[in-house]
């Protein structure tokens, strides 16, 4: 009888690796509101060795894409997520949240964060986040919500991998307090009263990790909204291509 390499092994080892990512959350820094100084810088310090930066950005009075140039991490350029990474109201109080990224090559120690973007009124703040892992971190899934709603929510689905959640939300309600986070049970940033009109602007984000698909967002009255989350998790390493034995001639 022919001898068949056992497949299943190395199904469980990719397995065993996506259960141990470690990715976490590190630390936040909420900048201060910045209008004209073109680009804006504000310091973010790390308190364990960062891996990767996520910086949200937010404005309102409307909802042109503002930040059209560099967002950077002592020199290290983050990337616009894809897809999700701009979310805007455009009718009413208009305003947009942004999500940009880096998961490799950020340097262990107190980062300046610089955001080029058009100089005008518009009340501009941002949040910065690090986070830690064992490895390169990656954005694995993101979702935004856009335009008058109630109850403002989307799936963040990270499959099987491991992942830490995050959203930023600019709300032309008047209080945080009128927005009640879904399964972002920490704080991360919040400003009430963007000049210009009453507008708010939070950061939250999922207290530990998980994998599967999760609904994140908030619960609130209907009003204007531009929510970006995201999912980060480790960069998993490439699959190695089983060795298969040598062959035995004679063997039936």
């Amino acid at each position: 009888m022919r001898r068949r390499w056992p497949l299943l092994v190395p199904a469980l080892l990719l397995c065993a690796l996506v259960a141990l990512a470690t990715v976490a959350f590190d630390a936040a820094t909420e900048s201060s509101v910045f209008t004209t100084t073109d680009p804006f810088t504000f310091t973010h310090t790390p308190s364990g060795t960062p891996r990767g930066v996520l910086v949200f950005i937010a404005h309102n009075t409307n909802s042109t894409d503002l930040i059209n140039g560099t967002v950077s991490a002592d020199g290290v350029s983050l990337t616009r997520v894809a897809t999700n990474g701009r979310a805007c109201d455009t009718a009413g109080e208009q305003g947009c949240t942004y999500s940009y990224f880096v998961g490799a090559g950020v340097p262990n120690e107190a980062l300046t964060i610089s955001i080029d973007h058009t100089a005008s009124t518009a009340d501009k703040i941002a949040t910065a986040i690090t986070f830690t892992g064992d490895d390169d971190l990656e954005v694995v899934a993101s979702c935004k919500v856009e335009n008058n709603v109630a109850n403002p929510q989307c799936a963040v689905d990270c499959g099987s991998r491991t992942c830490q959640r995050s959203c930023a939300i600019f709300s032309g309600l008047a209080a945080v307090s009128s927005l009640t986070p879904v399964n972002l049970g920490t704080v991360v940033s919040d400003h009430t009263a963007l000049a210009g009109n009453s507008n708010v602007v939070r950061v939250d984000r999922e207290t530990g990790t998980s994998s599967g698909s999760l609904t994140v967002g908030y619960t609130s009255a209907n009003d204007d909204v531009g929510m970006t989350c995201v999912g980060v998790s480790e960069v998993l390493p490439p699959a190695a291509a089983p060795k298969r034995p040598p062959v035995q001639w004679g063997l039936k």
